[in-house]
């Protein structure tokens, strides 16, 4: 009897939205089709992140900056 390793895959996008207040989306596509989320700020988000896809958001530099670091969980 073989092995089977899977590999889930997701196509992931994080931005923040200025046209909508700044609010934070995120844009993936497990397969079926693209989904778009917004959230209010970066703690919802890495809820949402950490729920969804097993990655903890480690560390932010503020609302305002885009540079994150995230673990695997």
């Amino acid at each position: 009897m073989g092995t089977t390793l899977v590999t889930p895959t997701y196509d992931l996008r994080v931005w923040q939205d200025e046209q909508l207040g700044k609010i934070w989306r995120v844009a993936y596509n497990d397969g079926e089709a693209e989904t778009v989320i917004s959230f209010p700020d970066t703690a919802a988000l890495g809820d949402f992140i950490a729920e969804q896809l097993g990655l903890n958001l480690l560390d932010t530099l503020g609302e305002q900056d885009s540079t994150w670091a995230w673990s695997w969980s």
